[in-house]
C-alpha cells in the first residue's frame, strides 16, 4: 500500500509542479490560478489521467502479453493519458485549461510525464532493471 501511496504522491506533485509552473511563466496549457486551484485541478487532470491510462494499458498490454513495460511504454501511455486529461479537464471546467484540446495539450502532457519520471528516479521510487522496449 506505501508502494502505491508513494507513486500517486509523486504523479500528484509533479503534476502540480508542472501545473504551476505553466501559469507562472504563461507557458499556454494553463492560465496562472491560485494555490488551491492548482492543487484541486492537479487532482482532477491526475484522476482522469489515472482512469484513461488504466484502459489504455489493458488494451495494450492484454492484446500482446507485455511482462515487463520498460520505459518507451509507460511513458507513451503517459503521454497519451495525460493529453486524454487535460483535454477531457478543458471541457468540463474551460476557464481552468486553456488548451484546446487533445495534440494541443501533448507537450504539456510529455514535459509532465518526464517531470514524473525524473522525480520517481531521485526519489528511488523507479523499479531496477528496466529496458527501454517492453519485453514478453
Amino acid at each position: 500500500m506505501y508502494k502505491i501511496a508513494k507513486g500517486l504522491t509523486i504523479m500528484y506533485a509533479a503534476t502540480a509542479i508542472s501545473i504551476f509552473a505553466c501559469g507562472a511563466f504563461s507557458l499556454g496549457t494553463f492560465p496562472a490560478l491560485g494555490i488551491g486551484a492548482v492543487l484541486l485541478t492537479a487532482l482532477e487532470v491526475l484522476a482522469a489521467a489515472w482512469v484513461f491510462y488504466s484502459i489504455i494499458g489493458v488494451a495494450v498490454c492484454a492484446p500482446f502479453g507485455v511482462k515487463n513495460p520498460g520505459y518507451l511504454l509507460p511513458t507513451v501511455l503517459g503521454v497519451l493519458s495525460g493529453s486524454a486529461s487535460i483535454a477531457l479537464v478543458g471541457w468540463l471546467s474551460p476557464s481552468v485549461v486553456l488548451a484546446s484540446g487533445f495534440v494541443a495539450a501533448m507537450p504539456f502532457a510529455l514535459a509532465n510525464t518526464l517531470l514524473i519520471w525524473a522525480l520517481g528516479y531521485a526519489s528511488g521510487y523507479l523499479r531496477k532493471g528496466l529496458t527501454f522496449l517492453p519485453t514478453r
